[in-house]
Parts: structure tokens; sequence; C-alpha cells
């Protein structure tokens, strides 16, 4: 009797032992889900502000009547349309949705990027360049008319940003579906009644046309291609693979999705190239949980992935966390000079540390052997410094390759971090010509350091 009365006591113990346990992982991950959610929400208020604010300044652009005026304006316009392409990346929202959202907001940058600098270096403005702007700005107020309407659409629902997240590998609720695919693909399809916008930016739609250089090698079979796609993951014995089709756009490519044998893996979605069997981009499905890892020992998984694809000489830029997950920008190293034209980009969940997407599309876009002749300054370090404002503290030097407002073309510069009134500066010299190239400023957010 005191036997069973001690096992009793036992069990009731163990129950309340898995209750507590069970509410208090309920409660973390409620937790977590709140703040992601809230995460979220920041970033599409950040959007919609941001939009408007480019539009401000088009508006203001097209009636500037001096230089440092448009420059001004044209400026903040470049840098709007930089921070709104970053909240729009950050929403968790299937990328159909918003293609030509983002491609707006990224030709916006560069054409404004580009008429400021022609104008800084004292060239006038003509009518064509008026045009663009004037037509920018009308393609501006219709997408933010449109995302005031999804900002209107959203409250009094229940509309949670996680729903929308999972439903990236699930299905989602029909409500919140229904907005997430009509009132953002809205957006697109008021958009698409534009004709192509033709320019010379880095970013215009012919730059979609421009063959990759990366692409070397012989032209692969299925068979070898899903050999490839299984590199993606530390444990290929634990996946199977299924092929899904061709993907036919920049980069034709194999699509296979890795099946895991495993109910504590989630399916993986890859590309692998039809010329030379390189993996284009690849992404875990899985959900990231309560982050438990600093963002170095996360990097010891993306540089992992890129050691068994075969990279060997990459250099981590600066990292981004965001929603338990750290996005790490490689750029090649040739020679001790970095090339930021050949960089991939690897995220990495924080909870177990577990790559989540690889993308190598720009990498395999720009890659090519570069000769000594290519990486051979013509500028000595020190008379390229003497082109650095002297209000400046430099405190590293190095070479580099920068790509170029030209679609296609690149530069050799000479790379100065620097400080100023405890901001940090990255000035870019051309090694050839002792060109100020470009201007960066370091900007300390809540998800890491963001170049500007």
């Amino acid at each position: 009797m005191r036997k069973w009365q001690m096992a009793t006591g036992f069990l009731v113990i163990l129950a309340a032992a898995v209750l507590w346990w069970g509410y208090s992982q309920w409660q973390r991950a409620s937790i977590l889900s709140n703040h992601l959610n809230a995460t979220y929400n920041a970033s599409f208020m950040q959007l919609v502000s941001y939009v408007d604010g480019l539009e401000v300044g088009l508006a203001k652009g097209l009636v500037a009547g001096t230089t440092a005026q448009h420059v001004n304006q044209l400026t903040d316009v470049w840098r709007q349309a930089n921070l709104a392409k970053e909240s729009l990346a950050r929403l968790p929202i299937q990328q159909g949705a918003f293609m030509r959202t983002a491609k707006f907001l990224t030709q916006t940058g560069d054409i404004a990027y580009v008429l400021a600098r022609k104008r800084a270096d004292g060239r006038p403005v003509d009518r064509e360049d008026m045009e663009k702007l004037a037509r920018l700005r009308r393609e501006a107020l219709l997408v933010g008319r449109e995302l005031h309407r999804i900002q209107r659409a959203s409250i009094g629902r229940n509309f949670n940003w996680q729903v929308i997240r999972q439903g990236a590998a699930t299905s989602l609720r029909q409500g919140t579906k229904k907005l997430v695919s009509d009132e953002f693909k809205r957006v697109d399809r008021a958009l698409a009644d534009y004709p192509v916008l033709q320019y010379d930016g880095p970013f215009s739609d012919h730059v979609d046309r421009i063959a990759p250089r990366g692409l070397t090698g012989p032209t692969v079979s299925q068979e070898e291609a899903a050999r490839r796609a299984l590199k993606v993951v530390p444990d290929p014995g634990r996946y199977r693979t299924r092929f899904k089709g061709m993907t036919r756009g920049k980069i034709v490519a194999y699509a296979f999705d890795l099946l895991p044998t495993s109910p504590d893996l989630a399916r993986v979605a890859v590309d692998v190239s039809q010329k030379g069997g390189h993996v284009v981009w690849a992404t875990n499905t899985r959900a990231p949980g309560v982050p438990r890892l600093a963002s170095e020992e996360a990097a010891r998984a993306a540089r992992d992935l890129l050691d068994r694809l075969g990279f060997t000489s990459m250099e981590a830029s600066y990292a981004q966390v965001m929603g338990g997950v750290v996005t790490i920008p490689f750029a090649a190293v040739v020679d001790n000079v970095l090339i930021y034209p050949d960089m991939v980009k690897v995220a990495v969940a924080l909870d177990r540390g577990e790559v989540l997407s690889y993308d190598a599309l720009q990498y395999l876009t720009n890659h090519r052997t570069r000769t000594k002749a290519d990486l051979t300054p013509t500028l000595s370090e020190a008379e390229a410094r003497a082109k650095v404002n002297p209000d400046l503290k430099i405190v590293r030097t190095r070479l580099t390759v920068i790509p170029l407002e030209v679609p296609g073309q690149e530069a050799l510069a000479w790379e100065y971090k620097a400080e100023k009134d405890g901001e940090t500066y990255f000035v870019y010299i051309n090694a050839r010509n002792g060109r100020e190239e470009r201007i960066l400023k370091i900007v300390n957010t809540p998800q890491g350091p963001l170049t500007m």
C-alpha cells in the first residue's frame, strides 16, 4: 500500500513537472512570437514612412533651383529608397508578392544616386532626367497609396505577421492569406501598368540580361546537380533529393527539394546551375526558435557551408541580426585584395546554428579571374590618402575592388576606414585616377551595423 502511495505521489510530481515545463516552453514561445510580430510590424511601418519620404524628396528634387538643393534632395531620395528596401526585405512575405515593388525601390535609389553624382560633378540635369524623376514620383505616390491601403486594411483584423511568416512553408489562415496575397500583389499589379524605365544604373532592367561571368565549367546532368545540392546540408545522409523542375531565369538551374528523413529537420529548397553545377541559392523552411548563440558562433556554420561548396578565401563583412537569424555577407579575397562584387550571403539561425539561406547570385554574376594587372594600383596608398578629407582620422587601409554605376563595371580602389566626431566612414579612392568614388557611413541599428 505504501509503495503504491509513493508511486502515485511520484507520478503526480512528474505530471506537475511536465505541465510546468510545457507551460514555460509555451510562455517562452509566446514571448518570442509577440516580439517577432512587433518587429515585423515596426518594419512595415518604417517601409510606409520611407516610401512617403522618398516621394517628398522626389517632389522637392523636381522644383529645386540650385545644384546644392538638387544634390541634397537626390541624396535623400537615395537614402530613403535604400532604407525602404531594407524594411521590405525584413517582412516575412514571399518574394513573388512584391518583385516590382522591390525593383522600383532599387531603381529609384540608383537613379537618384547617379543624378546626384552628375550634379555634384558640375553637370546639369537635362529634360530626360527630369522626366525620369517625374515618372518615379508618380510611381512613389502609387506605391505609397497602396501601402497606406494595406495599413488601413490591417487595422481591426487579426493580422499576425508570424502567421504570414509560417505561411511561407505551410498554409495561411484564409483571412491573412487574402490580405497578403491580394493587397501586396495589388501594389505590383499597379506598377505593371508603367512601361519599363530605361537608364544606365547598375540595377537597370538590362542588367538582368548580362550573362553571369561566374558560371564556369561544363553542363552537368540532373543526377550530378542533385549530388551537389546535398552539399548544402552538413549531414546529407539524412536527406533525399526530389527534382522539381528547371528554373528559367537569369541562371538556368535544376530546382530540388531536400526532403529530411528525420522529424527534427526541415525541407531545404536548392537551385543548382545547369552550367558548371554551382549552387545558386538555398532556403531552409524551418522557422528559427529562441536565440541561444552569439553571431560569432553562428558564423562558423556559414564558413563550414562555404568550405563544402568550394570557396577557399572569403571574408565576412558586417552582419545583420533580425528575428533570431544572423545574415552574413562574405566577399572574395584575391592576393589580399577584397573583391566586393564577388559576394555571397549566408543566413544562420541563432537557436542551433543551422544555415537557413544561401544566396550566390551576385557572386555568380560578377566573379571572374582577375589578373595581377587588374589588382595592381597606379596610385600608391600614400598618394590616394592625400585625396581623403584631412579632418578624417584614418584607422585602416586596404585595397579593394568596388562596383561602379555602369552595369558590369568595377574599379580598383583604396578603402579607408576613418572616424570623425565618434562616427565611422568608409572612403573609396580610385587607385587608377584618384577619384573619390564613394563614401559610406556606418549606422548602428538594433540589427547591427548598416552601411549607407
